[in-house]
């Protein structure tokens, strides 16, 4: 779902839609996964005690936050 979020699958308004639906998803299920547990094994080899722990909940609470005030924002 996330990786979904993040990379949209690009979509040829000319082709049919069953050309580009039964290729997206297997495509997703192998990629999604394989970045979703890389990233997970990049992280954990950086944060091997609690003060990178803490940095990195910091950065993702501000994160967060920046999208917050971005979706409340008006234009």
């Amino acid at each position: 779902m996330l990786f979904a979020a993040v990379f949209p699958p690009r979509v040829d308004a000319g082709e049919s839609p069953g050309s580009w639906c039964s290729a997206a998803p297997p495509g997703r299920a192998i990629v999604s996964p394989a970045v979703y547990a890389t990233g997970g094994r990049q992280i954990r080899r950086r944060v091997r005690s609690a003060r990178p722990v803490r940095n990195l909940n910091r950065a993702s609470g501000f994160l967060i936050g920046a999208g917050g005030l971005l979706a409340a924002m008006q234009r």
